[in-house]
């Protein structure tokens, strides 16, 4: 299973993360007949284009018998950071080369520098927005996610979107499966934005919040459903089974702990969900009898 954060399950133990219960639904369907075994390849922050390496780099020549896409929410905050999908570097104005500025270019050419400028960093300049948001704590810290939120004004302006590259990034991904012969599944995202069920899930959302700007959570909801649109259209292009997580997952903090991440029950629920949906596909091959004979 291959995704960001949401399929990481960070905050969850291991045992409870979503292809950990995943794992054991299935084993329950195919006991006599199947050894599965699901492995996790989420990160947090990964985007389609991260998908696209971790698969062809470190997956693939495992060969998989099935690999399941969850994404989406990344690609939506990279649209808002006008995030550039082929890593080119594009300045509105062109930083001068004086002779401190080819210092510094230089300098962080060697990694004694840029250690030292990590090290320093923190004790010098107070951290930005986007680094409270990306840090990952010990400890949760959702008090000052969520209060980093609240101190900007909500925005009339809607989120960016930024879809052709995802589609693109999509049917990369559609295309490395089939290359290799692997059963290819994909997975929308679930948000609790704009949630008619929960008002309380507003005061544990800080994802609302992206670069600068704090978007109302029915703006946020309308983008996210355009993102998982894109996967539906290309799931739909080439015949893939999708499985449709919004359309199961109540807005709710009884199965999230904010914007988009499982609690322990939404966890549950997902694996549950998802292994019944593999299972009335007959999306896993079984073993041959040969094959039960070796096991």
């Amino acid at each position: 299973m291959v995704g960001g954060s949401t399929t990481e399950c960070l905050f969850l133990d291991d045992t409870l993360a979503v292809t950990h219960l995943l794992q054991d639904r299935l084993r329950e369907f195919y006991a006599d007949s199947l050894n599965v075994k699901v492995y996790n390849a989420g990160k947090s922050g990964d985007k389609s284009y991260d998908h696209i390496a971790m698969l062809s780099h470190r997956i693939l020549h495992l060969e998989p018998d099935l690999v399941i896409i969850f994404a989406g929410i990344n690609d939506l905050t990279a649209a808002q950071y006008d995030k550039d999908y082929i890593h080119m570097p594009v300045y509105d104005v062109y930083p001068d080369l004086n002779i401190i500025n080819l210092a510094r270019y230089f300098l962080t050419e060697f990694q004694l520098p840029r250690r030292l400028y990590y090290i320093f960093q923190p004790i010098f300049a107070a951290p930005t927005p986007e680094q409270i948001q990306m840090a990952i704590e010990f400890k949760s810290n959702y008090k000052g996610l969520v209060a980093l939120k609240e101190s900007y004004p909500i925005s009339d302006t809607p989120p960016k979107l930024d879809l052709p590259p995802y589609r693109r990034n999509l049917e990369s991904i559609v295309g490395l499966c089939e290359s290799h012969a692997v059963q290819l599944v994909f997975m929308t995202q679930a948000v609790t934005w704009d949630s008619r069920i929960d008002p309380d899930v507003t005061d544990w959302q800080w994802i609302t919040y992206k670069n600068g700007h704090h978007y109302k959570e029915e703006d946020m909801a309308r983008a996210m459903a355009e993102y998982n649109l894109v996967m539906k259209s290309v799931a739909e292009k080439y015949d893939l089974p999708l499985f449709d997580l919004p359309e199961y997952m109540p807005k709710s903090l009884e199965f999230f702990y904010d914007d988009c991440h499982f609690n322990i029950a939404g966890s549950k629920r997902a694996a549950k969900l998802l292994a019944e949906f593999l299972h009335d596909n007959n999306l896993l091959r079984e073993d041959s009898e040969d094959e039960k004979a070796i096991r």
